[in-house]
């Protein structure tokens, strides 16, 4: 695994070394001992796996805490547009966002640190995502933006009809959010 950190908002993206054979592909994945020379002391919680259609958009998810809130991102299979958001009050890149995409043939994974939002779109049928995160999931702790904000304005491909669920496409504005937890990472 080899690290660079992300051009815009300083994450942490790390290449994924694959191992093929006969037998077929082997991927070290994650490995606490490399990721936590970059990141704090790194403890998984929960392991998530999402598969999508073409078309999908998921989030912009996060959880509301300053202590924990953390994933790390990859695609097994297929394809996504991953978007990362700054959403710290007081960050100078506060409601920017930064793009990455991750398939199957460019693996990489994306650290996403408590403070930022995050979501995708798949941009194949059948997308595998796995995100390893620091948390176990608690509703009472999850924050949704709308990934259409226009206060955010990301910038997202056009010609695609995107599939959200009710949660993600009724979800507040940044500055709701703002709103509603406005402590929320002090």
């Amino acid at each position: 695994m080899s690290l660079e950190i992300s051009s815009k908002l300083g994450l942490s993206v790390w290449n994924i070394r694959e191992h093929k054979d006969d037998r077929g592909l082997f991927l070290e994945s994650f490995k606490s001992s490399i990721f936590s020379q970059q990141t704090q002391d790194v403890r998984i919680s929960q392991v998530n796996v999402s598969m999508s259609k073409f078309g999908v958009l998921r989030g912009l998810h996060g959880i509301a805490s300053t202590s924990f809130g953390s994933k790390f991102v990859t695609c097994l299979k297929g394809r996504i547009l991953d978007v990362v958001v700054d959403v710290r009050p007081d960050s100078i890149n506060y409601g920017e966002y930064e793009f990455f995409e991750i398939s199957n043939e460019g693996r990489i994974v994306i650290h996403v640190p408590s403070g930022f939002a995050h979501g995708f779109l798949a941009l194949e049928d059948e997308t595998l995502v796995c995100y390893a995160q620091d948390f176990e999931y608690d509703e009472k702790l999850e924050y949704a933006i709308n990934a259409f904000d226009p206060q955010i304005n990301i910038l997202w491909p056009l010609g695609i009809d995107f599939l959200q669920s009710k949660k993600d496409s009724e979800a507040q504005s940044l500055s709701e959010f703002g709103d509603q937890f406005p402590n929320r990472f002090q």
